[in-house]
């Protein structure tokens, strides 16, 4: 197959999760799991009232400006290191925090406090 050397080329696809970085002009970032703070969903379920969990719609309605994909693989994170219960999938969500995630945000106060002393 010939191609033609002076035919226009496709412009770069974007991916649907890519951002403008606002610190770097003229940059694309795309939105990886990893940049999904971990904390604020962490303390959005430790503030629902005991016995009461979230769904999905709820943890991404907190998390928008973020790719639907990202939040599900930090969810899935989360739950992979027993921080959360709850399932992805779309079936039913059921978050709720656990010991574990009671304690890691524990943990992440007092360091936080740490460092203001410092």
């Amino acid at each position: 197959m010939v191609t033609n050397p002076k035919a226009p080329k496709a412009p770069p696809r974007i991916h649907h999760a890519a951002v403008v970085d606002p610190f770097v002009s003229d940059s694309r970032k795309l939105i990886q799991s990893k940049h999904v703070p971990e904390v604020p969903i962490l303390r959005s379920l430790a503030a629902l009232p005991g016995g009461e969990t979230a769904n999905l719609e709820d943890i991404l309605n907190h998390r928008s400006g973020y790719p639907v994909k990202a939040v599900k693989e930090r969810l899935n994170s989360l739950i992979r290191r027993k921080l959360i219960t709850g399932c992805t999938c779309g079936c039913r969500g059921e978050f709720a925090i656990t010991e574990a995630g009671k304690a890691a945000l524990t943990a992440e106060d007092e360091s936080r406090e740490y460092r203001r002393v410092s």
